[in-house]
């Protein structure tokens, strides 16, 4: 994983985006179908997060999306709560045990990003903004 550049970091500040997206994936199935989630991000903003909620989907290999075989769940809300200091420059890591039941599950898209700051100020990003966050395709 290469680094966040301040470049990349500027061009997102700019668009007043909070974060930087750095990864996220699925783990593999476990014995019974179980799948974890997991995201690393960046807070680039100049306020600690009190809380952050990603909102994602699972895909299977020929990316349809796939419900949970218990519970018939797809959207699942992943949150964590901080705080995750704005100063920290190294990524922050979560991961969210079995997510899912679905041992067809290969992939993970983020939907939605909710992030609530210590202030209590709130942001929320749909998929499109949440394109710009991920450093990947914004290099």
């Amino acid at each position: 994983m290469m680094g966040l550049t301040e470049d990349i970091k500027q061009q997102l500040i700019e668009r007043d985006i909070p974060i930087a997206i750095v990864y996220y994936d699925t783990g593999y199935p476990n014995s019974v179908g179980g799948v974890d989630a997991e995201i690393s991000w960046v807070n680039i903003s100049s306020k600690d997060i009190k809380y952050i909620t990603f909102s994602v989907k699972p895909y299977n290999k020929v990316d349809d999306v796939v419900s949970s075989d218990i519970g018939n769940k797809i959207v699942a809300r992943l949150a964590a709560t901080g705080p995750f200091d704005a100063s920290k420059t190294s990524p922050h890591h979560m991961t969210w045990g079995t997510v899912w039941y679905n041992n067809t599950i290969e992939r993970l898209e983020i939907e939605k990003v909710e992030i609530i700051f210590m202030d209590d100020t709130t942001k929320s990003y749909s998929a499109p903004e949440i394109l710009e966050m991920d450093y990947r395709i914004v290099q």
